[in-house]
Order: C-alpha cells, then sequence, then structure tokens
C-alpha cells in the first residue's frame, strides 16, 4: 500500500518545504530581522544591489537544492520500497 501513496505523500512534502522556505524567509524579514530576512533588510537600506542579489540567488539556491534532496529521496525511496513489494510477491 505504501508504494501506491508514495507520490502524493512525496508531492504534499515538496510543496510544504517549498512553503516552510518562504515562510522562514517572510518571519525573519517581519519579526526578528536576523539571519537572512536581516541581510535582506541591511543590503536594501543600503541601496546595496550586488548584495541584494546575491542574498537572493543564495535563498534560491537553498530552494533548489532543498527540493531536489527530497526529489532524489523520494526515488530512492520508491526503488527501494518496490524493489521490496517485487520480493515479497
Amino acid at each position: 500500500m505504501l508504494p501506491a501513496v508514495l507520490g502524493p505523500i512525496a508531492s504534499g512534502l515538496r510543496v510544504a518545504l517549498a512553503h516552510g522556505i518562504a515562510g522562514m524567509i517572510v518571519i525573519e524579514l517581519v519579526l526578528t530581522p536576523v539571519g537572512i530576512g536581516g541581510m535582506l533588510q541591511n543590503s536594501r537600506a543600503r541601496f546595496d544591489a550586488p548584495e541584494l542579489y546575491a542574498v537572493t540567488l543564495a535563498i534560491l539556491l537553498e530552494g533548489f537544492i532543498l527540493v531536489g534532496l527530497a526529489t532524489v529521496g523520494e526515488r530512492v525511496l520508491q526503488r527501494r520500497l518496490s524493489h521490496s513489494s517485487k520480493a515479497t510477491k
């Protein structure tokens, strides 16, 4: 049963991961200007466009890497589950 529902579960996890990253940035911008949100606010306040773009690029890369790792993890788990279900038949 688990191999059949792995696709929707993995899709939900990838969407949740993307929303989590966006939520992290929004919270850091609004509530506590530290970390990446603080870097964005400071570079915007100083009109430092290269730093602003660098931080934005870092956020994009972080999101792509995390979603990519989740996709790879899903594929590995799917292969293992499909091999184990074939062995039990």
